[in-house]
């Protein structure tokens, strides 16, 4: 295994001279690519294959090599080799001979594919078959090449389960279309566009050589590129958007219809009471960037389900001066909650008895309810709606037993054995 001295997490090196010589061209187009750390991340598998042409016009593809985590060799190594067709011919006297680097991802419901390559022979050849760092740093160098390579895989760090569930959106690095985020964000609050990757600003020309024979002369400048959630991009991102609070008004108007340079979805990454109070008040800021769905899903959807959360599973009962609510906690993280007002069950429009569905988490500390459907007096179906006022109260839990939890506030809640019925 080769070493690497390349800091994979560093600050974004910019390439302005480059990228001042490409603006001389008129058809410049902009793009974005994955960084070689991103290459390695997402993918399971990176094969070392050598490529010859035939007289029959065909490939034919030898493995030299294989990098695994944990050294863990694959035993269809070979076989996903000799299945992987070389790019098509941009030029027709373009062969694709010599080594690649073919970047193996495992699927749940399909078969392993090659997302991502690099030309070993020429990386310059085109941008797609480029081995670009995470820090900006075009390499050219087998060596230099295989050393972020082997460093990224001793890591141990791979996709996540929900990016192989959201297959269409692994790679994407940003929001998905208004329709989609109306039709599936809003309703889901899955974020999956930046778990373990985010894009970042960049600025890299060298494919608009029309002048070398070794270039598909792309004409493009790269302005983004796709790279792991380290640590480092965290305080890059949490400073740009602690920056972005302390705009003010008059700033904040200039920049209200531009998009961010580092994306606010890539927060999700960086999980703590400190970012969840940066997103808080960027709800109050920027309300446009939808914070609200990064909050709701580092506090329902993110945390793992442990002792704390058993203590709580069950039905428990707060009652009050105006009536009672029965809060029926489920060992998913799902909630029921019945709201019955006092005198029951002819109450005034305002205190109207409600039935809501949602989730809840023990979360900091914090008891917290995310209302996602609401059904409201006789009403026989439930509603997309927010969470009615009852459930935007958060109390911090101080004790629990059997059969009571006790807020700070003195509010106790006591459980019952009846669970909500919910009549078709």
């Amino acid at each position: 295994m080769v070493k690497s001295n390349v800091n994979a997490a560093g600050p974004l090196v910019v390439i302005g001279g480059l990228f001042l010589c490409s603006l001389a061209h008129a058809d410049l187009y902009t793009g974005q690519i994955a960084s070689l750390e991103w290459k390695v991340h997402s993918s399971d598998l990176v094969l070392l294959v050598s490529v010859e042409s035939t007289s029959s016009g065909e490939f034919a593809i030898e493995l030299l090599d294989q990098f695994a985590r944990d050294n863990k060799e694959a035993a269809d190594a070979a076989s996903l080799a000799a299945a992987w067709e070389p790019p098509q011919r941009y030029r027709h006297d373009w062969k694709p001979d010599g080594d690649w680097l073919l970047f193996v991802r495992r699927w749940n419901d399909e078969d392993p594919t090659v997302d991502h390559t690099v030309y070993l022979e020429n990386p310059l050849q085109a941008s797609r078959m480029s081995a670009v760092t995470a820090e900006g740093k075009v390499l050219e160098e087998r060596q230099e090449i295989l050393a972020v390579i082997n460093d990224r895989l001793a890591r141990g760090e791979s996709m996540t389960e929900r990016q192989r569930l959201a297959r269409r959106l692994v790679d994407q690095g940003s929001l998905p279309s208004i329709r989609q985020r109306k039709e599936e964000l809003r309703a889901t609050h899955q974020i999956e566009p930046w778990l373990g990757g985010f894009q970042i600003p960049a600025d890299i020309s060298l494919w608009d050589k029309i002048d070398s024979d070794r270039s598909f002369n792309e004409s493009l400048w790269v302005n983004h590129l796709t790279v792991p959630a380290d640590a480092a991009y965290g305080k890059i991102v949490f400073d740009y958007w602690t920056n972005d609070v302390r705009m003010s008004e008059q700033e904040r108007q200039k920049t209200a219809g531009s998009a961010s340079r580092y994306p606010l979805g890539a927060l999700v990454n960086y999980p703590g009471e400190q970012t969840e109070e940066l997103l808080e008040k960027l709800m109050v800021t920027r309300q446009y960037l939808d914070p609200v769905h990064v909050l709701n899903y580092l506090r329902f959807h993110e945390p793992k389900f442990d002792a704390d959360d058993r203590q709580l599973v069950g039905s428990w009962i707060a009652t009050s001066s105006v009536g009672q609510i029965q809060f029926d906690l489920m060992a998913n993280h799902e909630l029921l909650a019945h709201c019955r007002p006092s005198p029951f069950p002819h109450s005034n429009k305002h205190e109207r008895e409600w039935i809501a569905k949602g989730r809840w988490n023990l979360h900091h500390g914090i008891l917290r309810f995310l209302g996602t459907s609401l059904r409201v007096g006789s009403s026989d179906r439930f509603r997309q709606q927010s969470s009615p006022r009852q459930l935007l109260f958060h109390p911090h839990v101080v004790r629990v037993s059997k059969d009571k939890i006790v807020m700070e506030d003195g509010i106790v809640w006591e459980r019952v054995q009846t669970p909500i019925d919910v009549p078709k």
